[in-house]
């Protein structure tokens, strides 16, 4: 029996294998662009998605108008002080470590809870990424990074994410039953 890719436990669905029905979306600015990928640090590190995910959260912001969150305009040196604070999973949370991260940097970062979908699309329109913690099984979790939205005509709803596993925000998941998702935004900026 074939053993399920990662992106099919989880119910990754690539862009272009997406229903091709009438729908509504949106994405935050610059979700083209570079992301960090966990395969990159597989020797620095196990279990790592939460890393990765506070590396993307933090690299959307610097390109939303806060560059000095890119430390050494460089990933790598974004997920080496991340993984320190966060260390290795499972975790099942990163927003304290992520704001010590920030405020590192010399910004403040804000946060807030999202359980409605309605909530996803207002944070979405704010250009505020997100994250969610998946859960494909009792010992499968997984921390994505939410850059944007599809609604189909019919109803169905979806998450444009980046997984952490390839270079891309071109994977959707379908929106959970019980979502529990964090946006992120810069509040403020202190002086050096």
């Amino acid at each position: 029996m074939k053993q399920k890719s990662q992106y099919e436990r989880y119910g990754f669905i690539d862009r272009k294998h997406m229903p091709r029905d009438s729908y509504t979306s949106e994405t935050i600015p610059y979700s083209e662009r570079n992301w960090s990928v966990m395969k990159n640090f597989n020797d620095i590190a196990h279990n790592h998605c939460g890393a990765t995910a506070a590396t993307n959260i933090t690299r959307q912001l610097a390109y939303t108008g806060n560059p000095s969150l890119m430390k050494n305009n460089s990933l790598n040196s974004i997920f080496v002080d991340l993984h320190d604070l966060i260390g290795n999973g499972p975790v099942m949370t990163i927003t304290s470590k992520l704001a010590k991260y920030i405020s590192n940097r010399a910004y403040t970062l804000s946060h807030s809870r999202i359980l409605s979908y309605s909530g996803l699309q207002k944070a979405i329109s704010n250009n505020r990424p997100c994250t969610l913690l998946l859960c494909a099984s009792p010992l499968h979790w997984h921390w994505v990074v939410v850059v944007g939205w599809r609604q189909y005509d019919s109803g169905e709803k979806y998450l444009r994410i980046v997984t952490g596993w390839d270079n891309s925000a071109n994977y959707y998941c379908r929106f959970p039953v019980f979502p529990i998702l964090t946006q992120y935004w810069i509040s403020d900026k202190h002086p050096r």
